[in-house]
């Protein structure tokens, strides 16, 4: 129901070189299959877009002093550094950073697009761009109106996989619908041939199971705040 790795990385990494006007690239992983997977996708499609890499790390998800490696980094004088981990770990990165004075902007995906690294990384995160796997719920086509309906159910804020997982629900019943049964199997079959307008937008499936359209949002950290910066679309998709 999101963007896979394979779609995230070349939209952060075009935007560092279409919107930072980046040439020189830094990239650090986690050394997770997640993190491993984001900083390679982003490599390979900021290279094909004419980037140089001029430094590739690797730390841990359970690291916590980076000095070393940003040491690495700024010596290669690069003009954005690419961080493929989570808040726990991109948070002290971004603080580790700042305070060797390195002015380079951090990128990073979903992992660390939260308010946690705001709280880590302290007023260095406005130095961070990172991207969601998704549209924002605010450009969603029924994405106001799905979020007042969840508010007023459960009197809290809207979650962030709520309309995902509200219309994953929605995609099994109308294979069960398309398929006249309830049988798992049957169901699984009727599933590839989805054409659904959910609260997300048009959900559809290629050849690998992954959307056919859909977005990739880029926020930014303003005063410590999750801000909207951008949205990048693929396939039919309409932001």
């Amino acid at each position: 129901m999101v963007a896979t790795d394979a779609q995230q990385g070349p939209a952060v990494g075009n935007y560092a070189l279409k919107s930072l006007n980046a040439k020189s690239i830094a990239v650090v992983d986690d050394a997770t299959a997640y993190g491993k997977g984001l900083a390679d996708e982003f490599a390979k499609a900021a290279q094909a877009g004419g980037g140089r890499i001029v430094a590739r790390e690797a730390t841990t998800d359970k690291a916590t002093d980076f000095r070393a490696i940003l040491t690495t980094i700024k010596s290669a004088h690069p003009d954005v550094i690419m961080f493929g981990g989570m808040d726990s770990t991109v948070g002290p990165f971004i603080r580790q950073a700042a305070a060797l004075g390195l002015t380079a902007k951090v990128l990073s995906g979903d992992g660390a697009c939260t308010e946690k690294v705001a709280e880590l990384a302290g007023d260095a995160v406005n130095n961070l761009v990172c991207s969601e796997a998704s549209l924002a719920v605010s450009r969603m086509p029924k994405g106001a109106e799905f979020e007042k309906r969840f508010e007023a159910r459960f009197n809290g804020p809207i979650l962030f996989n709520a309309p995902f997982a509200y219309d994953a629900v929605y995609v099994v019943a109308d294979a069960m619908k398309r398929a006249n049964t309830t049988d798992a199997a049957k169901v699984l079959e009727a599933i590839p041939a989805t054409d659904y307008n959910g609260v997300i937008g048009h959900i559809a499936f290629d050849a690998h199971g992954d959307m056919k359209e859909g977005a990739i949002t880029l926020y930014h950290y303003q005063d410590r705040k999750k801000t909207l910066l951008d949205v990048v679309k693929f396939g039919g998709a309409s932001a």
